[in-house]
């Protein structure tokens, strides 16, 4: 049994709710795949989930967040992940509707591995998500543990 732990944070509850159900019946159809999405609705609050995950050992495969929420913006939530020894080596994502090319560079310059914009449509950000899902979920290979390299105390 493949298990993946993905983080989502966007500050639209529709969008949230998009991609969870999206990545949801994406893994029903995948024999062996386990999978457990938590979601945020901030920046603020997608850090305090990153901290449950190291508090509790747990381990995360995969952030898609958005760029432009409130209290802090997605890169900041990438950039507090790629500081940390537990979360460098993580896959960040961001997904959002700003196509500034300032924001798809200060995803790339705090460490994440790539800049989706949103489509216009539900059916075209559903059918993003599942190819999305297909490469991270389907097709990477995850270590067996956490690869944190953690400092002796």
């Amino acid at each position: 049994m493949k298990r993946i732990n993905v983080l989502v944070a966007d500050d639209i509850p529709s969008d949230n709710e998009l991609m969870h159900e999206s990545l949801r019946t994406y893994a029903e159809t995948r024999p062996g795949l386990l999978l457990h999405v938590d979601v945020a609705y901030d920046g603020k609050e997608a850090i305090e989930v990153l901290k449950m995950y190291e508090e509790s050992g747990r381990v995360l495969h995969l952030l898609v967040t958005d760029q432009k929420m409130p209290n802090k913006k997605g890169s900041e939530v990438i950039s507090y992940m790629k500081s940390s020894d537990y979360f460098k080596y993580v896959p960040a994502m961001m997904i959002s509707t700003s196509s500034n090319p300032r924001d798809v560079d200060e995803c790339y310059r705090v460490g994440g591995v790539g800049y989706v914009q949103k489509p216009d449509s539900w059916a075209d950000f559903q059918s993003l998500l599942h190819r999305i899902a297909d490469f991270w979920l389907g097709d990477v290979l995850y270590p067996s543990k956490h690869v944190a390299t953690r400092r002796p105390s």
